[in-house]
């Protein structure tokens, strides 16, 4: 559990000024421009980037425990809360409006309310050649294994084996991908 002055430091505020002033400016350039200008900014801010396929939309929040293995595509309006720690795989499709969601709520106290109370955090794993639908949820604490799909409007809330394919709300396994 992380407390809300961890949250709330500072030292936070300032570089999430910075970063948004400048993401804000980035953020919704068209490709192929702001493609390559959005991995700038991103490569100035997140821990590691090795993939210039962001695209228009995407929204970033702590990008400092960030990282975006080679050729990994992001698509449009995805939301990446990179307050746990994300890690993106090399080769992986995002598809649009997804979500990677790092924290939430911890709501089994009730001295007080609960927008005051801690926060649970785990971070997002996702190996490489991942393949990810659009309009999917990825919760905390979640490794997606190398070579898996997830299908569109998923909600994962669970580890997801490599090689394996899985969808609905919540995502259930459906089969293993196969050579042919």
């Amino acid at each position: 559990m992380v407390s809300r002055e961890e949250l709330y430091k500072t030292s936070t505020f300032v570089k999430t000024f910075f970063f948004w002033l400048i993401w804000g400016i980035v953020k919704y350039l068209p490709s192929p421009l702001g493609d390559f200008t959005r991995y700038g900014v991103l490569r100035v801010f997140v821990k590691k980037i090795k993939s210039w396929r962001i695209k228009e939309g995407v929204f970033v929040v702590f990008p400092e425990n960030i990282s975006i293995g080679c050729n990994a595509g992001i698509n449009e309006y995805c939301h990446l809360d990179g307050y746990g720690g994300i890690s993106i795989g090399d080769y992986c499709m995002i598809g649009h409006h997804t979500t990677l969601l790092t924290r939430d709520h911890q709501i089994d106290e009730i001295s007080g309310p609960m927008r005051f109370g801690g926060m649970k955090v785990g971070d997002i794993v996702i190996e490489d050649d991942v393949y990810i639908g659009a309009k999917v949820f990825i919760g905390k604490g979640v490794r997606i294994g190398q070579g898996a799909v997830v299908g569109a409007g998923s909600v994962v809330t669970h580890d997801v084996k490599p090689f394996s394919v899985v969808f609905g709300n919540p995502a259930r396994f459906v089969r293993y991908r196969r050579k042919k």
